[in-house]
């Protein structure tokens, strides 16, 4: 072994060095951990059977942290005094004792309670969490006594536990006891929407139960946070060093608000909707600023309040707001009017950085739902502009991103002043985040586009940016890595050569109509080429009706030709760009309707 291994601080500050998480990508802001990683759990189980030098620095890391407390009971005691019983909701057993442990095994058993510092996170694909409750009488109050025979004068049980994601099967009194003290540094309290394992159907099989059944299965998962927030809450009133809180607006009342808002060290927030009685009185009329050190804040749609919340707390130190949107609005304008409503209240918070909203993945069935009677149709809105005005008293915004369900349609006049406003942009997204059919919307207010009238693509309003119309973004932003956006396949000038070049752009996707037939596919590949030549991921999205004119008028609007002349410029993109061999440039089609060979 090499000298410098022999030294223990060494070892155990290289050991707590291992990455182990899988994040949540879905929602990017706050970060959160889904589950530990399954490759770096067996190599950490690997190496504490290495030696005696790696064993307990190795074990420090894999036990720091655990789905629930009865891994530590099965792990820790033999089988034979061990029992299962299978409760009445068939999802869980109840684990109990059948003799008392000797005093050997509970001295075993605190050696590996010291190296906890989280519970609630998923360590197996297999594994869930509440899936074994302890038995209160034969374990948890056995444990309970004998961590406060071993509690310094605090009277906190698991003296290192700085983590816990709740679930709701913890209801009985001794767990609150054994996991919610006062020095916790991140809580996440049962939500719905926002939970990692949702109380939904699989996704994958959308019609695995009817649609009352869901609802069912909805209520009863509500009714039981509902009878678990008022008991939890008191708990949250004695924590003096929260960081992260997750929580339901019905677990609020209004002096843990109050306890809540004047923590100088809570950064994150997730607020999820649910009824509460409190009321969040604006800013200007508070004695004491409310959340003064908030960094992160996600609130989703079902949140009644939201707004008033918004206007109650502290923005100084805001800088990124995720709005989670859980719900299906009937139709595009009533969701522009509210997605305005929050960027209003958002624009007031100068310090803001990040701005996203983003769709509930358990939407996505109702897009591929196989009942079109069920189906929820993806389109597009025209004159986004008027939505989107707010962000433009953002000006240290660097992320953008609204993928929900519409396909935002702006102009090339809207976007030279979003590039001249936002000039840090890094990150600008105006698509759904799934990749379905949709439509796009041609509406014009002056006058409504007809084919057999006359009309030519002059006399008509333009609906969206042109592809030049996209150069003030990469010209106005230079730090703009990801671009993601509704476009028409033409320029609005005469000649499609450019000087402006993004060399930090790569991710494009574009939600584009036909190309235009007055130029040529090598002209649009060139366009893209000299523009974007670092581009990494280029995904070009189709409608099955790619343009306004009807195929009779336009035949390059027929789907096939469409999908033909696109896919024709992506391979001269890919052609032409000089990529180093390390690197791999994604060139993407994805067409509707989807061709089946």
């Amino acid at each position: 072994m090499h000298p410098c291994l022999q030294i223990e601080d060494t070892r155990a500050a290289i050991f707590a060095q291992l990455e182990d998480h899988v994040y949540h990508t879905w929602i990017p802001r706050p970060t959160r951990i889904v589950r530990r990683s399954q490759e770096t759990l067996r190599t950490l189980a690997v190496l504490a059977r290495t030696c005696r030098a790696f064993k307990d620095p190795a074990l420090d890391v894999l036990w720091r942290e655990i789905p629930d407390l009865s891994v530590l009971i099965e792990f820790l005691f033999p089988a034979e005094l061990l029992r299962y019983k299978s409760e009445f909701d068939g999802m869980t057993s109840r684990l109990s004792f059948l003799s008392n442990p000797n005093v050997g095994q509970w001295d075993k058993l605190y050696s590996f309670i010291q190296r906890i510092r989280a519970v609630g996170i998923v360590t197996s694909l297999g594994r869930r969490v509440g899936k074994v409750i302890l038995d209160a009488q034969t374990v948890l109050q056995p444990l309970v006594t004998f961590l406060e025979s071993r509690a310094t004068t605090d009277g906190v049980l698991i003296p290192r536990l700085e983590r816990v994601v709740y679930h709701p099967s913890w209801n009985d009194g001794l767990y609150f006891r054994l996991l919610l003290h006062p020095r916790l540094k991140e809580l996440e309290l049962p939500t719905i929407v926002l939970s990692v394992n949702r109380p939904y159907p699989p996704l994958r099989d959308p019609s695995s139960r009817r649609p009352d059944e869901v609802i069912l299965v909805f209520s009863q998962v509500k009714s039981a946070l509902g009878s678990l927030a008022p008991r939890i809450v008191p708990y949250v009133k004695d924590m003096r060093t929260l960081q992260t809180l997750w929580l339901r607006g019905d677990s609020l009342d209004t002096d843990t608000l109050l306890h809540l808002g004047a923590l100088p060290t809570l950064r994150t927030l997730a607020f999820e909707g649910g009824y509460s009685s409190v009321e969040y009185p604006p800013r200007a009329k508070t004695e004491h600023r409310a959340f003064p050190a908030l960094k992160n804040l996600l609130i989703t749609l079902s949140h009644d309040d939201a707004h008033s919340f918004l206007e109650h707390i502290d923005p100084e130190h805001l800088e990124a707001i995720t709005i989670y949107w859980e719900f299906l609005l009937p139709n595009t304008a009533n969701t522009g009017n509210l997605l305005r409503s929050y960027l209003a209240d958002a624009s007031r918070m100068h310090s803001l950085k990040h701005v996203t909203a983003i769709l509930d993945i358990a939407l996505k069935r109702n897009f591929n739902n196989p009942r079109p009677v069920h189906r929820h149709s993806m389109v597009g809105l025209a004159q986004s502009a008027q939505y989107l005005t707010p962000v433009l008293a953002m000006p240290h915004l660097r992320t953008l991103e609204i993928s929900i369900d519409v396909v935002f349609q702006v102009d090339d006049a809207f976007l030279l002043t979003l590039a001249r406003s936002l000039p840090h942009l890094e990150s600008f997204c105006l698509v759904p985040p799934f990749k379905f059919d949709f439509t796009f919307d041609w509406t014009n207010p002056a006058k409504a586009p007809n084919a057999r009238d006359g009309s030519t693509v002059a006399e008509l309003a333009a609906p969206f940016p042109t592809l030049d119309g996209l150069l003030p973004l990469l010209e106005y932003c230079p730090n703009l890595t990801s671009l993601k956006t509704a476009v028409e396949g033409t320029f609005s000038a005469s000649s499609c050569r450019t000087t402006s070049v993004s060399p930090r752009l790569r991710t494009l996707e574009l939600w584009a109509t036909a190309l235009d037939t007055d130029v040529s596919d090598d002209a649009f590949a060139d366009f893209f080429a000299e523009t974007v030549p670092s581009i990494h991921e280029f995904r070009v999205v189709l409608p099955s009706k790619p343009s306004r004119h009807e195929p009779e008028r336009e035949p390059s609007a027929h789907p096939p030709q469409a999908r033909n002349r696109w896919q024709s410029v992506l391979d001269g993109v890919s052609a032409k760009l000089s990529m180093p061999e390390s690197i791999s440039c994604t060139m993407e089609l994805i067409a509707f309707p989807v061709v089946v060979r």
